[in-house]
């Protein structure tokens, strides 16, 4: 098997490659997608399926809480094509609700159709996990906004 080595750059060549491709280090996914990039949602349902099919049989429940290693090692064998952030959401303890993966193949065939655009997709996505996991902490969405509000004029205040 061949040594992975790194390849040391120069700052000026680091600088050369962002001014050649601005979004090459961006973090924003949605700037660099296309709807080519979006799987086969078809297939990848399926696959969903037959995966939950497979988690619930006893020996790959047993598996899974005994050694959740080897299981991501048997699923990544079996499964090729589910990405490892579905698998998770999929076989997490805590999140038993897989109405969230129906909802983002739903939301990326959305995409794939036409029927949206990367950028609202991931926005109408963004939002929805923002309702689950950022805005109840703050007592809801119109409290969040109230804070960030708060927040963004203390630090214009600080500048001044």
């Amino acid at each position: 098997m061949d040594e992975l080595k790194p390849e040391v750059v120069t700052m000026d060549q680091m600088q050369n490659d962002l001014q050649s491709n601005p979004n090459a280090f961006s973090t924003n996914t949605s700037d660099n997608m296309t709807t080519d990039s979006i799987p086969d949602l078809e297939k990848l349902t399926d696959d969903i399926i037959d995966f939950l099919k497979f988690k619930d049989k006893p020996e790959n429940e047993v598996l899974r809480k005994n050694n959740f290693g080897a299981f991501l090692q048997k699923v990544d064998e079996k499964y090729p094509n589910i990405p490892f952030s579905i698998i998770k959401m999929l076989t997490d303890e805590d999140e038993t609700d897989e109405q969230k993966s129906e909802n983002i193949v739903k939301l990326l065939n959305d995409i794939k159709l036409g029927n949206k655009n990367i950028k609202e997709g991931f926005e109408e996505f963004r939002e929805e996990l923002s309702e689950e996991y950022i805005y109840p902490q703050f007592g809801g969405k119109e409290q969040f906004e109230r804070a960030v509000a708060k927040e963004m004029s203390g630090k214009k205040k600080k500048k001044r």
